[in-house]
């Protein structure tokens, strides 16, 4: 390295802008005559290179460095020294030929002692200024950097320690002493700092920490229980809902039922006079019929008599056979173990109890017959005729009476309903007339509606696809948009979806927001191949999280929608690339590579994206990294001068060209791509029903737009078709009043006539029965007696002659019984 130019500015006698340029590379003299400045450009070289006792430059007060200290305009004196760095022996350590073949430094003074130093033409520290002198062996602040005339014998006497210093300096080893030595005093410091904050984290945070934890869980237990809480009362709602809804059905059918019961009860009323008539009648026919003879009542009570006789008779006779029964139960059952044995006598057993039980019901037939014929001659003895129905004719006379006053009754009932049905139906028929206008003009008006529709209908038609199309897509929005709350409410409550959701009011926020909102890095970018994702992970550190945005703006809009985590985001449109790989730093590290044996890439070219746009960012995160097999390779690629390039192993290890190596275990590492592919899995169905809903609301607001153009055609034919339907309704209740009052009327009529003829028919039925026994008259008694008395003695004898039949089977029977 050396000088290619001064510049001087306003520095002591240089008033104006004076450059020395294009200096031999042996420039190691300046020579002039008295007063023609030479030590003031020496003085300027030492002022530059950031000299701070001013007695070496000959001045005890900033403003004398300045032309006239200021007094003549010129209010800064600046020098500017510009080295050319072409020699790679002589470069100054991390200033590569290469990157900078050109290096300027420059300081400033201003009246008032404000100063600057540049360093390539940008505002720099003094420190900075200097650490470059020193890695070039050029210590300003070095007692002896600066040899004045007359001092060279002190030089020569200087102790042996000093003249090591100076030597020291001049190697430049003296600078890595002072450096270690500031560096070991910041190491103390620090530690002391580190003890103050170890001691402040046991006592103070860590309790406090501890507190914020068992409020965290607190406040968890809290959630869950809200969120039961709000699962509860929405199926308390829903469940008080139901039970609304079945009490209102049952209240529903309770009033149906009560409705029926009033219509019943009315009806009831109605008939209430004809039951009042017809009771009275009855009344009075039964009052009639009291005066009649109490021989029937004698007949009567005698017949009871004998029938109580009967019945005891036949009593004990059951008695009598259920215990025949019963023994012959009891005899089967001792009989059982013999049942193989004895199989053909049981069977006769069965066939003699099934005769016995015929012989039975013939006895029961033969006394039903005796008893019927001595009830028939007691009645002949008391001197009264049987009628056809068994009783006296007397009391069927009386019957006969009653039926007939009933049959005329409802006879004159029905002429009376058939009268008045008549005159309604007449009333009915001129209504229906007065009417015929009124709906001729009704069908006239519905004809002119119908006309209407139709010309309507010829604009609607088109629009009521449209129309439907959009109802549709309003339902499906409302159902979409409440199956998306709910998969959203379901994923905030997954702790490791919070973890990575983007957590800010999105109600406030503008409608594209979530769109422009790409993601976060390691859920956009991910490594081609598993067994990258380790070296990747460790090269990109916190770029992984960092959530990408289209703009500046986009992230500004999230915070002031009040995010409520702290996140770092990268606009696409405002990134810059730092110092990417060349080609040439490529070639050189694919050398390395087969000379040490091993792999190395680029960290960009082992990741993948499916956005083209996402590119610029890929390079900006894995651009400036290479990835590599081993360590060995890892740290020549960082450490040799024609790469210096960050290297990241598979296995995790990092080197870096500023010396910094990191390394050891990765079990304590989060897996940031497995979790931000799991954070994307559970995404994605919100995702793609977002943008199922945007499109569909896109949709409908197309269609609602097309609609509401042609808003005046849809309102015409709506008018249209209600106007039709109102009169069709109108028509059909005009004609069913009509219409359903003749025919309730004709109904009730056809039942009315039919009601009548059965009544006569009735009576007829009744008059010529009564003459028939009028004609018949009381016969002989004693002719009709004999003849019953001889019926009843030859119906005695063969009872008896059946007894004594039974008799001998039930002998039989129980002597089978007895060999069973």
């Amino acid at each position: 390295m050396r000088v290619k130019s001064i510049i001087i500015d306003g520095f002591k006698s240089y008033a104006h802008r004076k450059e020395l340029e294009n200096l031999s590379p042996h420039f190691n003299a300046i020579t002039g005559l008295n007063g023609s400045g030479k030590s003031n450009i020496f003085d300027a070289i030492c002022f530059v290179m950031g000299i701070t006792n001013l007695k070496k430059v000959r001045a005890d007060d900033p403003r004398e460095l300045i032309f006239r200290a200021g007094t003549t305009g010129v209010h800064a004196a600046r020098v500017t020294l510009e080295f050319i760095n072409d020699d790679p022996a002589t470069a100054p350590p991390g200033y590569s030929c290469e990157e900078y073949p050109i290096i300027t430094v420059g300081r400033q003074i201003k009246i008032g002692g404000k100063q600057q130093f540049f360093f390539n033409n940008t505002i720099s520290m003094q420190s900075k200024v200097k650490r470059f002198f020193e890695s070039i062996s050029l210590n300003v602040d070095n007692p002896h950097f600066m040899v004045l005339q007359g001092t060279v014998h002190k030089l020569i006497g200087m102790r042996s320690q000093d003249i090591l210093s100076l030597i020291e300096e001049a190697v430049g080893t003296k600078a890595f002493d002072h450096r270690r030595r500031t560096a070991e005093s910041l190491i103390r410091n620090k530690e002391k700092k580190i003890e103050e904050i170890d001691n402040n984290i046991t006592t103070q945070i860590g309790p406090m920490l501890e507190a914020m934890r068992a409020d965290q869980e607190e406040y968890k237990r809290f959630l869950h229980i809200t969120e039961g809480l709000e699962e509860k009362k929405k199926f308390r709602i829903a469940f008080e809902y139901y039970e609304k809804s079945q009490s209102i059905e049952k209240s529903a059918e309770v009033m149906e039922q009560k409705g029926a019961e009033v219509a019943n009860a009315k009806e009831n009323i109605k008939n209430i006079p004809e039951q009042e008539e017809a009771l009275t009648r009855r009344i009075m026919s039964l009052q009639e019929s009291l005066g009649a003879p109490s021989e029937a009542a004698i007949a009567l009570h005698e017949e009871e008599s004998e029938l109580k006789k009967t019945l005891v008779r036949h009593q004990s006779s059951v008695e009598n056979v259920e215990k025949q029964l019963k023994q012959l139960e009891n005899t089967l059952k001792s009989l059982q173990k013999e049942k193989e044995k004895q199989h053909k006598s049981q069977e006769t057993f069965q066939v003699q109890r099934e005769k016995h039980e015929v012989l039975l019901e013939d006895i029961k037939k033969e006394k039903e017959k005796v008893k019927h014929l001595k009830d028939a001659l007691h009645l002949m003895e008391a001197g009264v005729r049987a009628g056809d129905s068994g009783v006296s004719l007397e009391q069927e006379r009386s019957q006969i009476d009653v039926e007939l006053i009933k049959c005329n009754a409802t006879a004159r009932r029905c002429r009376e309903e058939i009268k008045d049905l008549t005159n309604q139906l007449k009333q009915v028929q001129q209504t229906q007339l007065r009417q015929k206008d009124q709906i001729q003009s009704a069908e006239k008006d519905l004809d002119d509606a119908n006309r209407l529709l139709q010309r309507e209908s010829v604009q609607y038609l088109p629009l009521a696809e449209v129309e439907k199309r959009a109802t549709e897509l309003f339902d499906s929005l409302g159902t979409n948009k409440k199956e998306y709350q709910r998969l959203f409410d379901t994923a905030q409550r997954d702790g490791s979806y919070r973890q990575f959701d983007l957590d800010y009011d999105r109600s406030r926020a503008s409608k594209d927001l979530e769109r422009r909102t790409k993601g976060r890095v390691g859920e956009l970018i991910t490594p081609k191949e598993d067994k990258y994702a380790l070296a990747l992970l460790v090269g990109a550190q916190n770029m992984l999280m960092r959530v990408v945005v289209e703009s500046d703006r986009d992230a500004d809009e999230i915070i002031k929608c009040g995010l409520r985590q702290r996140t770092a985001f990268l606009a696409l449109d405002k990134l810059q690339l730092a110092h990417s790989i060349d080609a040439r730093k490529k070639e050189e590290a694919q050398q390395v590579c087969k000379r040490l044996g091993g792999s190395v890439h680029v960290a960009k070219d082992l990741a993948q994206f499916s956005d083209p746009s996402l590119g610029h960012l890929a390079e900006f995160v894995f651009g400036n990294f290479f990835v590599c097999s081993s360590l060995a390779i890892a740290q020549e690629l960082a450490y040799n001068p024609k790469i210096k390039v960050k290297a990241v192993t598979l296995e995790g290890e990092v080197a870096e060209p500023n010396g910094l190596m990191t390394g050891g275990s990765n079990s304590q590492l989060r897996n940031t791509f497995n979790e931000l592919k799991v954070y994307r899995e559970k995404k994605l169905p919100l995702m793609k029903l977002s943008s199922t809903i945007k499109d569909m609301e896109r949709e409908y607001k197309q269609l609602r737009g097309q609609l509401q153009g042609k808003q005046p055609v849809i309102d015409a034919y709506k008018s249209a078709e209600e106007r039709v339907e109102l009169l069709k309704q109108k028509l059909q209740i005009m004609r069913s009043q009509t219409e359903e009052a003749a025919s309730d009327i004709e109904t009730r009529l056809t039942t009315s006539q039919n009601a009548l003829s059965e009544a006569e028919a009735a009576v007829e039925k009744y008059k010529a029965h009564k003459g028939g026994h009028r004609e018949r008259g009381v016969c002989g008694r004693g002719t009709g007696a004999d003849g019953l008395g001889g019926e009843v003695g030859k119906g005695g004898s063969e009872t008896r002659k059946t007894d004594s039949g039974r008799g001998k089977r039930v002998v039989r029977v129980r002597a089978a019984g007895g060999r069973h």
